[in-house]
């Protein structure tokens, strides 16, 4: 009876030992895979801030934002060019057509002028084009804005009064007129008009840039 009670009591302790030590290692099991889980969820990094070496985020661009960042340029949007010339006229009072005599007069000017052309960004038409990622715009022609002469420049000292036919304001007038036309045909003889479209092709494209990283296409 003494060793059965003394066998079982070893048997106890045996089973107790074992259950400690199977309890330690299944704890200790649990305790290292919920540290290594929570160590992969610190090092995952959100799924939207995956992204491959070389991909870049594509923007869409909307025909509205296009045209806001044209309406920014529209004091942008004007070029001069600056012309000198001189022009002379003879004028005598006239019967039925005929010039009389010993009436003749003369207006004589020399002065400089400007004349400034540029685009009204209104009329500018934007295409949008996403399969290609390209932006479309057609430019309306350059139009002329002023042309005027600089009063500070005007040199009459060459006109000849005539007290049979005084010099009058209309006769300086046509003469001024006439200096703006062959002013413009100056400006654009030497290419203020070419100068002008590439000079604003080039701010636009650059200001669209900051808009857009679509092509620019000029129509």
């Amino acid at each position: 009876m003494k060793k059965v009670k003394e066998t079982l009591g070893s048997l106890c302790v045996i089973l107790l030992l074992f259950a400690l030590g199977f309890g330690t290692g299944v704890g200790g099991c649990l305790w290292h895979q919920a540290k290594n889980q929570t160590a992969a969820a610190i090092l995952q990094p959100p799924a939207d801030l995956l992204q491959l070496p070389g991909e870049t985020e594509k923007f869409i661009v909307t025909l509205d934002e296009i045209e806001v960042a044209l309406q920014e340029l529209q004091e942008f949007a004007t070029y001069s060019g600056r012309y000198q010339t001189s022009r002379s006229a003879d004028v005598w009072r006239c019967l039925d057509d005929w010039g009389l005599p010993l009436t003749r007069n003369t207006v004589a000017v020399k002065c400089e002028g400007v004349v400034k052309v540029g685009y009204d960004v209104n009329l500018i038409a934007a295409e949008i084009d996403e399969k290609s990622e390209t932006v479309y715009l057609r430019l309306p022609p350059v139009s002329v804005l002023d042309n005027y002469v600089i009063w500070d420049t005007v040199d009459a000292s060459g006109s000849v009064n005539n007290i049979l036919h005084p010099l009058s304001f209309d006769q300086y007038w046509e003469v001024i007129m006439s200096v703006e036309e062959e002013g413009l045909a100056m400006v654009t003889e030497k290419g203020l008009f070419e100068h002008a479209e590439e000079s604003f092709r080039r701010l636009v494209t650059a200001s669209l840039a900051g808009v857009t990283d679509y092509r620019i296409v000029f129509l």
